[in-house]
């Protein structure tokens, strides 16, 4: 009677550890009900077929054990210990694949927020670095042409409006005096993309160029929309500003290789080297503000 009494305690001990042990890892996925029915069924989308019947014959033989003093003298420990082994490592697996979802989501913003602040960082690097150029004969050039860039991109939705519209212009200009009536089709064909563009455009555009968008509906007169509209988002003083810059900086070489005109080259230079050191102290001091 003592050695089937010691091997009831051993086998209803170790039946019961390693259902706790389950219970355990099952609670730690969100199952928070009483019984082990009830948590396998909480977890059975996201387990194996294989598994949820694991579960449910563990959760059999738990209950068998904790309220029937009887000792079933054909009960195959073996087994049901490695169906325990089994179980716990796919709820391991699921355990570390969830938080592993969880850590992947939160870590997600501050990757994020990190990129920005490398493209902010690369950008106002590279703001510096042109602003430098300013001050720099001769390299002031990329610093007007960045300068110029800027505005251009402000307003690149009209710049290409006005650009394609030229293009459609010249193309059935030139093929009505050439006869060339192919070339004449596509001219059209590109000035009808050209309205329909002006259209979209229109549509969405801000309030400040609402006021003038009725233009973009009129063929030809769209021209003037796109006009209006790159007047709106361009800063028309910065614009001309760096133009004229440019433009002494590309005749400073053309008076000296062109016309071997030293006086000239030399000072249409130093007219090109003022305005850069205006206009890159006028950034530096402008990007200071912000900052601050």
């Amino acid at each position: 009677m003592g050695e089937i009494s010691l091997k009831e305690i051993n086998q209803t001990g170790l039946i019961i550890t390693l259902s706790r042990e389950i219970e355990s890892l099952m609670t730690q996925l969100g199952a928070t009900e009483a019984g082990l029915h009830d948590k396998t069924d909480h977890l059975a989308s996201k387990l194996p077929e294989e598994c949820v019947k694991l579960l449910h014959y563990i959760a059999a033989v738990r209950n068998k054990n904790a309220h029937e003093s009887a000792v079933n003298e054909d009960f195959d420990m073996e087994f049901f210990s490695q169906s325990c082994e089994l179980v716990m490592e796919e709820l391991r697996q699921l355990l570390l694949k969830e938080k592993n979802t969880e850590v992947e989501i939160n870590t997600a913003p501050q990757l994020n927020h990190e990129v920005e602040n490398t493209e902010a960082k690369f950008s106002s690097e590279f703001q510096a670095m042109m602003r430098i150029c300013g001050y720099l004969p001769i390299f002031n050039g990329c610093f007007f042409l960045y300068k110029l860039a800027v505005q251009v991109v402000k307003a690149i939705d009209m710049v290409a409006g006005i650009v394609f519209f030229l293009m459609s212009m010249i193309i059935i200009t030139g093929s009505l005096l050439d006869r060339n009536y192919p070339y004449f089709y596509c001219g059209l064909i590109l000035f009808g993309g050209v309205y329909l563009y002006g259209i979209i455009l229109a549509l969405i555009s801000k309030e400040k160029i609402k006021n003038f968008r009725n233009f973009a509906f009129i063929p030809i007169f769209n021209f003037g929309y796109f006009i209006y509209g790159s007047y709106v988002k361009f800063k028309v003083a910065s614009l001309i500003y760096y133009a004229i810059a440019l433009g002494l900086y590309i005749s400073s070489f053309v008076f000296y290789y062109k016309f071997s005109n030293f006086s000239y080259a030399l000072h249409s230079a130093l007219g090109c080297y003022l305005m850069g050191l205006v206009g890159a102290i006028n950034d530096t001091i402008r990007g200071k503000i912000k900052k601050n």
